[in-house]
């Protein structure tokens, strides 16, 4: 049994958002397949940092409200500004330009109360705007949820942590008796296994909890050749196929919840993971990651269906345009708009923190 890496703030980690950030970019912008788990990546790495920071809280009300305070600082600005940007300010030219925009914008309130995955997981047509949007709500109920839980719990670790593994299990149960592959793939309790496996890992983690190496390895191994093998029997490695839905998002979660756990142990598997993760570039990637997901992909879709760039050649050079377009939206947009209520932030604080956010 090897020991963890014990600090609050764990650089490589910003590594590991910027490998996923990059997983969904290459999927939205050049189709390569595998770039969907880029998603669930993120799911459990927000998984295992928002207990992180949970587990550092009192369990009281006004905790409570100070952690619902900070994520919607966090996450609101950019994302109703995107809406805001979409809907009202460029729902003329989306509708120009943009199939299907009339259903959008016809049941926008769906994305307004962060419900938009339980319409884009039954509405036949899909409009393809802010289809990614799914797993922002996903996230935002968990969070609403998951701290209630946490502070009813925390006491008895015990008994937190099979409550918890219950609703991994329950979650897994409901994908392999559903045949819908959009409510497997977009829905909260069809999901939550993989924020709930990162949770468990800074559960074990902030407890000492040790874990065999042998059945950290075989966890991984056994993860990863159960994702290969429904691959190559659906024939695809597309999340649209139906064991995909099944049992390969849980497989896939598993996989980078146990490599997310290697990260965090002190042995050289641990340190090569981390250095590897620690890559400026990687780490870049990271800090701009939210913004990035959220904007990307209406851009992409005005600039691909505007032909503004029509001229440029291959829609594979006018996707780089719309990414390098994308990553510099993000990136004014953080510095001019999202830091000034990433620092309201320190108003709303229940001891000193640093750490990932």
């Amino acid at each position: 049994m090897a020991n963890y890496i014990t600090q609050k703030y764990y650089s490589h980690l910003d590594g590991l958002r910027g490998v996923a950030i990059i997983l969904v970019l290459l999927i939205h912008f050049y189709s390569i397949t595998l770039g969907w788990v880029g998603v669930d990546l993120f799911f459990v790495l927000s998984g295992f940092l928002i207990t992180n920071i949970l587990l550092r809280y009192e369990s009281t009300f006004h905790s409570y409200k100070i952690f619902i305070i900070r994520r919607c600082l966090r996450i609101f600005p950019i994302y109703f500004l995107t809406l805001f940007m979409v809907f009202i300010v460029g729902g003329e030219l989306f509708h120009k330009y943009i199939n299907g925009f009339e259903v959008l914008s016809s049941n926008q309130l769906y994305f307004w109360t962060y419900l938009q995955n339980f319409f884009l997981a039954t509405n036949i047509e899909k409009p393809t705007t802010l289809n990614h949007f799914w797993s922002l709500a996903v996230e935002e109920q968990f969070y609403i949820i998951y701290p209630i839980l946490i502070f009813a719990f925390k006491k008895n670790i015990r008994h937190l942590l099979s409550l918890l593994s219950l609703f991994v299990a329950l979650s897994l149960i409901l994908k392999l008796t559903s045949n819908n592959i959009a409510v497997n793939y977009s829905l909260l309790p069809y999901r939550m296994d993989s924020l709930i496996l990162g949770a468990i890992l800074s559960i074990l983690l902030a407890n000492n909890i040790k874990i065999k190496s042998v059945f950290i390895y075989l966890t991984l191994a056994v993860s990863a050749i159960t994702f290969l093998l429904i691959g190559i029997q659906e024939g695809s490695f597309a999340h649209t196929t139906l064991w995909m839905s099944k049992l390969g998002y849980f497989s896939i979660d598993l996989f980078f919840a146990t490599l997310l756990f290697l990260s965090l142990i002190n042995n050289k598997t641990g340190s090569y993971i981390r250095k590897t993760l620690d890559n400026k570039l990687l780490i870049e990637f990271g800090k701009y990651s939210y913004g990035i997901y959220v904007i990307h992909w209406p851009i992409k879709q005005l600039v691909l269906n505007s032909k503004i760039f029509v001229g440029l050649g291959p829609t594979l050079l006018i996707n780089t345009v719309s990414l390098i377009i994308s990553l510099v939206v993000s990136y004014l947009i953080y510095h001019s708009f999202e830091v000034k209520f990433l620092n309201l932030k320190s108003q709303f604080e229940i001891k000193k923190e640093t750490g990932n956010r």
